[in-house]
């Protein structure tokens, strides 16, 4: 039964990034949320969580910015029942991206630093690094460029150590930029 749920539900996020490749949004959204309605009785924690990350990436680039931090946050919450320590850091990165473009600096350098702690205590390196950076642009763009260099620096080193040179060469240009 289980596997069989699993398999409608990847059908339905399948159709849905067609939609999303094909530019229908909305036709998108149908089936996330035909797929969110198959999990709501079911035990899939973490797949439920994934539909509702692609539903929050989704209303967001609709503009709803407060419907996606509501269906980020569903899923963070989700994944930190699963305990999946890497995937709810990247959820409470999501909703730290919300806020920065909402040009709440405050709420994403709060969301960005729980973000990298989780990241941190998964040992997920790329996440941290990632994570430096966001906080880098969100302290630059709140008026507090000495945190902005530091946390530059580090995302630079992390992605120096990991060979991430596109990331890398960004860091450099974010520090730059900086003066």
């Amino acid at each position: 039964m289980a596997n069989d749920l699993l398999q409608r539900v990847t059908e339905l996020n399948e159709k849905a990034r067609k939609s999303l490749g094909n530019n229908d949004p909305s036709g998108a959204l149908a089936f996330f949320y035909d797929a969110l309605e198959l999990l709501a009785q079911s035990d899939q924690t973490a797949a439920r969580a994934e539909i509702l990350n692609n539903i929050g990436h989704t209303i967001n680039s609709l503009g709803r910015s407060g419907e996606a931090l509501t269906a980020f946050r569903e899923a963070a919450d989700l994944y930190a029942a699963a305990g999946d320590l890497a995937a709810y850091g990247w959820q409470l990165a999501n909703i730290g991206s919300v806020m920065r473009d909402r040009e709440d600096h405050a709420g994403a350098v709060e969301m960005y630093e729980q973000a990298l702690a989780a990241l941190t205590r998964a040992g997920n390196e790329m996440g941290r690094a990632d994570q430096f950076s966001n906080l880098g642009y969100s302290h630059a763009r709140a008026g507090n460029p000495e945190q902005a260099r530091d946390c530059f620096r580090r995302a630079l080193y992390i992605y120096e150590r990991l060979g991430e040179e596109r990331k890398a060469a960004l860091a450099r240009r974010n520090l730059s930029a900086l003066g």
